[in-house]
């Protein structure tokens, strides 16, 4: 058995398409707060 098919998303979020980078990147582009500072986690375009 391989890792990844050990590993699975929680059953509360496994229905969504979205992964968190996403969710984040949106709620930092909707923020009425800008810019947006970066604290070294930074924003992510793919899907880690």
């Amino acid at each position: 058995m391989t890792l990844s098919s050990k590993l699975k998303p929680a059953a509360r979020v496994s229905g969504r398409r979205q992964d968190v980078w996403s969710i984040v990147n949106e709620a930092a582009a909707a923020s009425p707060n800008q810019p947006i500072v970066n604290m070294g986690q930074g924003f992510f375009g793919y899907n880690p």
